[in-house]
């Protein structure tokens, strides 16, 4: 493994998530290095056979129990580098809510993964982007062209609607606000939290990279910490929901994503 690979995977959000004081101890990102490493590249290259989350076909939705809660992406490509974070939604999961981290180029996936032979089409970036980009996707702010190399057709890339997602988020919280008092004749009620807009937070920048694939990485990981933020603000909005609204499903709903037209 060079270097280079080496330092994006010490700094990707799933080695952060497994160890809580990572971003402020180096040494322990060094020992999750192996580890973080080979969970990544096999989450990353499990193909999803169909898109988990469609605009009309979103989990809250779907009638009956929800038994998977599909994960979102944060993707930003500089020049020829693309960086993808894959973050859970799962409102089980208490670690590990970073489970994935690839990096692409022309040459392909690079990394542990861009040695892996039964991996096809490794070295086709467009191929890999469409193997990857299956579930929403958060693009940055810093993202400049294609993140699929061409693989994706318009339309076939779904990137999320920010502002609306949060304003969902806004409109659940309000609606079960009002039902609840409603429900108590009018008695105001306190306490159930808020989900915050989604912002980039800074952590510590990667170092050893060139100059493209750091800035990607480092704009994607700050979303993806902002992402997480987001994610966990809903799912302790959820908690308080099932214990006040009886009458309302009993499991959390699935972070409340719009997609863009």
């Amino acid at each position: 493994m060079s270097g280079e690979v080496a330092k994006i995977e010490a700094m990707s959000p799933a080695s952060e998530a497994q160890s809580p004081s990572v971003e402020s101890s180096s040494a322990e990102v060094s020992s999750a290095e192996t580890s973080s490493t080979e969970v990544s590249s096999a989450v990353a290259l499990t193909p999803t056979p169909t898109l988990a989350v469609a605009p009309s076909d979103r989990p809250e939705d779907t009638p009956g129990p929800i038994t998977y809660y599909p994960p979102v992406l944060v993707a930003c490509r500089v020049g020829e580098t693309t960086a993808i974070w894959q973050v859970e939604t799962d409102p089980e999961l208490t670690r590990g809510d970073f489970s994935g981290a690839w990096l692409l180029g022309p040459d392909g996936v690079k990394g542990f993964a861009g040695e892996a032979e039964w991996i096809e089409d490794r070295e086709d970036p467009a191929a890999m982007a469409r193997l990857l980009l299956v579930h929403p996707v958060f693009l940055t702010e810093d993202s400049q062209g294609d993140i699929s190399y061409g693989g994706l057709a318009e339309g076939e890339l779904h990137l999320v609607d920010v502002a609306a997602s949060q304003k969902a988020a806004e409109a659940a919280v309000a609606a079960a606000k009002a039902e609840f008092e409603e429900a108590n004749g009018g008695k105001r009620s306190t306490g159930w939290g808020e989900v915050r807009p989604i912002e980039p937070v800074e952590g510590h920048p990667p170092q050893g990279l060139d100059e493209d694939a750091e800035k990607v990485v480092t704009s994607v990981l700050a979303l993806a910490r902002g992402v997480r933020t987001w994610n966990r603000d809903w799912a302790a909005f959820e908690a308080v929901r099932k214990r006040r609204l009886k009458n309302e499903p009993d499991q959390p709903r699935w972070v409340p994503i719009r997609l863009q037209d």
